[in-house]
């Protein structure tokens, strides 16, 4: 199973995503000031915010990554959002 376009993404629930960090360590302590407090952002009618980096020298060729927000100090990690949609959709937690 491939996820290879930005529909197919999209189908990952918030749900879904909260549930694959939670179960695995996207949600534990946050480096910079210890707090569990982590948020998906999330924009305008509730949808969630991927940001998508080009791969220097490999011609189109994209990163999407899935942001997730420390409530308390704004610390932010970036996780792979197509490797996590892959195992979700696959019926995977790892």
């Amino acid at each position: 199973m491939e996820i290879s376009t930005i529909e197919e993404l999209e189908g990952v629930t918030y749900e879904q995503l909260a549930e694959f960090l939670s179960g695995n360590g996207g949600f534990s302590k946050c480096e910079a000031c210890g707090s569990q407090d982590w948020e998906i952002t999330r924009i305008s009618g509730g949808h969630i915010l991927y940001l998508y980096q080009d791969v220097v020298f490999l011609e189109n060729k994209t990163m999407v990554y899935l942001p997730v927000t420390c409530g308390t100090c704004m610390n932010t990690r970036f996780f792979n959002a197509l490797g996590i949609a892959y195992s979700v959709l696959a019926g995977g937690q790892s």
